[in-house]
């Protein structure tokens, strides 16, 4: 019979873990969006106080710009290596977690319950079942990939810092900005499919929230492009300059999209703490079950 995960009763036999560990587990998504926000901030105020970019009327300025040297280039490597780093742990504990399980029960495809009411036959119903679990898992391994790749993106434009001039260095960290936004869109483009598709009902509605969350956050790059319209007309109004409003049309664009993708791993949180205190799956209720009879 198809696995399927139903919701575990509150109780201390129940919880696959202790809240504890479901409470650690779920800081370190926080702890990546903390730091990232700390360095980004950390940087933007050492960087100011030097080149002084606000006097120039530049309000957003590559993300990139604000770690070239001095003490913001060491914050800004330490933070973003770190943030990467937690970001791969992220990523693991998802496939541990949540990835996995989804997959392996095959409760993928949100029509699979209805066509299996549609068709008697227990060879059709086996039939559909596989065709849900090799595409389940097909689509949780692309998902860890891109996280993966995503993560190692944000560490390699960490550790090698932009500079002013086309060498090496400033193509490595181009590229690791490049495999950052690339592998979150592509990771978040398959983790929605998996949420979204589920067919189980209890499943939807605990993960309704962090769905939307996922949603509003893939979404916001879109939205994002409005405003460099609000740019231009604050353009008009104060006068800024063609290059500061080239460099906060660009920077306004960018800060919006990181962000959108750290509040997507963010959300993970949520996930995780949901994943160790309120599922489990079907065996081992039946495991249970049949142990209970056994002592009985």
């Amino acid at each position: 019979p198809m696995t399927q995960i139903i919701m575990a009763p509150e109780s201390n036999d129940g919880l696959p873990c202790k809240r504890g560990l479901a409470l650690s587990v779920s800081l370190i998504p926080i702890a990546a969006a903390i730091i990232s926000g700390f360095t980004v901030a950390a940087c933007y105020i050492l960087t100011e106080a030097k080149d002084q970019f606000l006097a120039k009327g530049v309000v957003f300025p590559a993300i990139s710009f604000l770690g070239r040297e001095g003490d913001a280039k060491f914050i800004y490597q330490i933070g973003f290596v770190t943030t990467g780093i937690l970001l791969l742990l992220v990523i693991g504990l998802l496939h541990i977690f949540l990835l996995k399980p989804l997959s392996e029960t095959g409760l993928i495809v949100n029509l699979t319950e209805e066509k299996q009411k549609a068709s008697p036959s227990d060879s059709k119903q086996s039939s559909q079942t596989s065709i849900d679990k090799d595409a389940s898992k097909l689509c949780a391994k692309r998902a860890v990939r891109m996280g993966v790749l995503s993560a190692v993106g944000v560490i390699v434009q960490g550790a090698f810092v932009l500079e002013m001039e086309i060498s090496t260095q400033t193509l490595l960290h181009w590229g690791g900005a490049l495999m950052f936004i690339a592998g979150a869109q592509a990771h978040a483009t398959e983790v929605l499919c998996l949420y979204e598709t589920t067919a189980s009902t209890a499943l939807q509605r605990l993960l309704k929230s962090s769905l939307k969350w996922k949603i509003a956050c893939v979404n916001s790059p879109g939205i994002i492009f409005i405003i460099p319209l609000l740019l231009q007309a604050l353009r008009i109004v104060s006068g800024l300059g063609a290059g500061a409003f080239v460099q906060n049309f660009m920077g306004v664009m960018q800060w919006g999209v990181v962000a959108s993708y750290i509040l997507f791993f963010l959300s993970y949180a949520f996930d995780f703490y949901l994943a160790l205190t309120s599922f489990k799956t079907q065996e081992k209720a039946n495991f249970q079950s049949k142990a209970s009879k056994k002592n009985d």
